[in-house]
């Protein structure tokens, strides 16, 4: 005799259950009799039919952002969510405003090698057009909170500050520019897990009791300052190309011209050389006519 036995399920009265008998079951569920779940009890095995549609699944292509429709003339018209606003202002607005600002700071601080002179910068703290913004600015080493005014473009004052928003508008964090170019660079050699890289860049601040007031929103707002600012270095390195093809086609074209010009030259002066070769062969001619 075994020593191990099966022990009954609970039982279940199965006409409340929607539940079948195995060996009654239809056709169609008797496929199930194999699989783990099935329900035993005193009376037998009994498996449950399923029901498609009962539990639904997230549509996959379903677009991230919400929309808003709103009725006009009897037409629904479908209005941008929050995320595609978000985007649209990133694209439309903010990149191309802080395109030549980045430009500059590359030159003054030498690829972002020195730092020291425009972080030591300060704009307006507060002031009747605005209100103060405090941004927590994320190192290497240590987190420190900066105050603003959004009288301005925060954007603009943080990325002339050596730092990068979180957000296109009242952001509340900021990546420092070396941390983002480092991040950046590592994810090109290696698999990209902006989780990872947050969660161990969290604990390394905290064990160094430097914490954020709000948790777990460290992944979401890096990852989001990361994914722009990779965007407006994709944008100046265009940029930067689109210039250097723009100024070779000038000196091709300058440099074609001048050979242009040589070859003019050369065919005047050949021109001149064959007309007094011409001109003394008409001489000899005439002096020996002469002399006969």
């Amino acid at each position: 005799m075994s020593m191990y036995k099966k022990k009954p399920a609970k039982s279940l009265p199965p006409e409340n259950a929607g539940l079948f008998p195995v060996d009654t079951a239809p056709k169609s569920l008797k496929a199930h009799k194999a699989v783990k779940g099935n329900l035993y009890t005193p009376a037998g095995h009994f498996v449950q039919p399923f029901k498609p549609g009962v539990s639904k699944k997230a549509d996959p292509f379903q677009p991230l952002a919400t929309t808003l429709t709103f009725e006009n003339e009897g037409d629904t018209v479908q209005l941008p969510g929050k995320k595609q606003k978000q985007f649209q202002r990133w694209e439309t607005k903010v990149l191309p405003s802080l395109m030549e600002p980045y430009v500059k700071l590359l030159h003054e601080t030498d690829s972002l090698r020195d730092m020291a002179q425009v972080r030591s910068r300060r704009g307006c703290a507060g002031c009747g057009s605005g209100r103060q913004l405090n941004v927590a600015c994320i190192f290497f080493e240590c987190i420190e909170i900066l105050s603003l005014c959004n009288c301005t473009s925060p954007a603009l004052q943080l990325l002339e500050l050596g730092f990068f928003p979180c957000a296109p508008v009242n952001p509340s964090l900021a990546v420092d520019l070396n941390m983002l170019e480092f991040v950046n660079e590592l994810f090109v050699n290696a698999a990209p897990n902006t989780t990872a890289w947050c969660e161990t860049l969290e604990t390394f601040l905290g064990n160094r009791r430097y914490k954020l007031t709000t948790r777990n929103s460290l992944c979401h707002r890096f990852g989001s300052a990361m994914q722009w600012y990779a965007t407006l270095i994709d944008k100046k390195n265009l940029l930067v190309n689109n210039y250097l093809d723009d100024m070779r086609s000038s000196i091709k074209v300058s440099e074609d011209y001048e050979i242009e010009q040589d070859e003019e030259m050369d065919q005047d002066k050949n021109v001149g050389i064959e007309q007094d070769e011409n001109v003394e062969m008409a001489d000899d001619y005439e002096s020996l006519r002469v002399y006969e």
